[in-house]
């Protein structure tokens, strides 16, 4: 015959899963969107300075944009020239 445990104690189970962040029992569902959505971002990025560096060099100028200014005009925008416009 088992002896029956009637201690709070007792009904206490292990955790059966290990934290991703310590101190906390599961990730945050914010934590993996901003992680996708930062992946996405690059990815657009990346595509959108693809796409500018097969222009030729004469449709680049006409969008203002030198071929050595593409991965500066991707991240943060066309530089203004001309007394900032």
């Amino acid at each position: 015959m088992s002896a029956t445990c009637l201690s709070p104690a007792c009904s206490e189970r292990a955790p059966t899963s290990v934290p991703l962040v310590p101190g906390r029992s599961r990730a945050e569902p914010g934590l993996l969107r901003g992680l996708i959505g930062g992946i996405v971002h690059e990815m657009r990025l990346r595509r959108a300075a693809r796409m500018l560096e097969a222009m030729p060099d004469h449709l680049l100028a006409d969008i203002g944009v030198a071929r050595g200014d593409i991965p500066h005009a991707i991240r943060n925008g066309r530089a203004w020239r001309n007394g900032g416009r």
